[in-house]
């Protein structure tokens, strides 16, 4: 089928005159460099949303970690200090202040 247009496409070019022929060269290259244009700004298209998509990535991910460390800032400042309270048979007991002690164990 492009063997057919093409032969066609020539038969009717040779009847054009020569300007017209020109004319047409002319279109013709016309439409190979704005294609390759469309080619390399569709590349170039693809690079930035690629950039785009790591851009919003890594954002998401440092307000991940900010997040995180607000969190367990809130946490630990919302405790009261641990105590620790070394016991005369040898066992230290630790627990936060107003509280019961969380931890006994015998130290060595």
């Amino acid at each position: 089928m492009t063997v057919c247009l093409y032969v066609f496409e020539q038969e009717m070019v040779s009847q054009l005159s020569e300007a017209e022929q020109k004319e047409v060269d002319q279109l013709n290259d016309n439409i190979r460099r704005l294609t390759e244009e469309c080619k390399i700004m569709f590349n170039e298209r693809l690079e930035l949303h690629y950039d785009r998509e790591l851009l919003m990535k890594n954002t998401l991910t440092k307000q991940h970690e900010h997040l995180t460390e607000v969190s367990l800032h809130k946490i630990s400042s919302s405790h009261p200090p641990c105590i620790n309270l070394q016991v005369s048979d040898g066992r230290s007991l630790s627990y936060y202040e107003g509280t019961a002690p969380c931890h006994m164990f015998r130290t060595q």
